[in-house]
């Protein structure tokens, strides 16, 4: 009974990974089959819990972002990221069509990342390789707004994992980038992150590298940004600064969780 229930795992992973996530082969065929596959797996496929206990969970979310990493993007990262893309030896999606498909992507990722006990730091990691090696701001947009977007909803988890994994460098990275819309997200993701750091991190960091908290002026030589992205960025300079100065003076957030 043992042995037949392990063969049926095994059978089940064989469909899962070399089927199911395998998209070398789906690239092909017609967008809109790509995108019921994608809104399956993000809608339906995970409230199945018979088929997800069948998930081997990091691995899928290592699949997933390559996956979006060499076959699904909006630019062709070989001239500025260096990385040899996939999917180019047939037809392929329109570019608004890959956006749909990405969009159900990240939601399907978004989704296997925060079954359980929360994000695994293996599963952080592949997410902040991602945005370390894409250097394409096309190709960042979304996957950054997932992230901030795990961040915000999810602390308790996506904290310390950032912290252990040293997630403020690639918001550094991102902040170096070519459009405004990419160093203003990576600001806000720098925001959510110290508004539920410890007292002691965020004054290291007012001691050590006052850089980290930007000021309006800041704020406005780094964008430099125009009348629509002002009030975001007063937001997250309130956030950003405001957070280290309402800790350092014992009025900041009730719950610090490194």
């Amino acid at each position: 009974m043992e042995r037949e229930q392990e063969l049926s795992q095994r059978q089940s992973w064989v469909l899962l990974d070399h089927v199911l996530f395998n998209p070398s082969l789906w690239i092909y065929t017609p967008a809109t089959v790509q995108a019921r596959l994608y809104a399956y797996l993000a809608t339906e496929f995970l409230s199945d819990t018979q088929i997800y206990s069948n998930v081997r969970r990091v691995s899928t979310v290592l699949q997933t972002v390559h996956t979006l990493k060499f076959y699904y993007w909006v630019v062709n990262p070989r001239a500025k990221s260096g990385i040899t893309p996939k999917g180019l030896d047939g037809p392929r999606p329109a570019q608004k069509d890959i956006l749909a498909i990405r969009a159900y992507i990240l939601l399907f990722l978004k989704q296997l990342i925060m079954i359980g006990n929360g994000v695994k730091d293996d599963e952080l990691q592949s997410i902040l390789n991602y945005l370390m090696t894409m250097h394409e701001d096309e190709n960042l947009h979304d996957v950054l707004q997932m992230l901030i977007s795990l961040m915000s909803e999810h602390p308790s988890s996506m904290v310390p994992a950032f912290d252990v994994k040293h997630g403020v460098r690639t918001i550094f990275k991102l902040l170096a980038a070519e459009s405004q819309l990419i160093r203003l997200q990576a600001l806000k993701l720098l925001g959510f992150f110290l508004s539920r750091s410890t007292h002691k991190f965020k004054w290291n960091c007012w001691v050590f590298g006052t850089v980290i908290f930007p000021t309006t002026a800041f704020l406005r030589k780094l964008l430099p940004l125009n009348q629509v992205l002002l009030p975001e960025a007063s937001f997250v300079g309130k956030l950003t600064f405001g957070t280290v100065a309402g800790n350092v003076s014992g009025n900041g957030p009730e719950e610090n969780l490194i």
